[in-house]
């Protein structure tokens, strides 16, 4: 993936700015996850799991995904 350090930084802020919540403490060497931060990664990732889970219980029911 060819994604700068700093496009990244940029979305996290903004992230951060749209949640009004601080996801992440900065520090020289790098970013150390809050409490905020690490409840909303384990949201997204029971998220992931269910959306894995149920594409794949489609596809193995025969399924297609159309695109418009």
């Amino acid at each position: 993936m060819n994604v700068t350090r700093s496009a990244i930084s940029q979305n996290l802020s903004k992230l951060e700015s749209e949640l009004g919540v601080q996801l992440f403490t900065r520090f020289p060497q790098g970013l150390i996850p809050t409490s905020t931060g690490h409840a909303l990664a384990a949201i997204e990732k029971d998220f992931i799991n269910l959306m894995t889970h149920y594409a794949k219980k489609e596809w193995d029911n025969g399924m297609s995904y159309k695109q418009d």
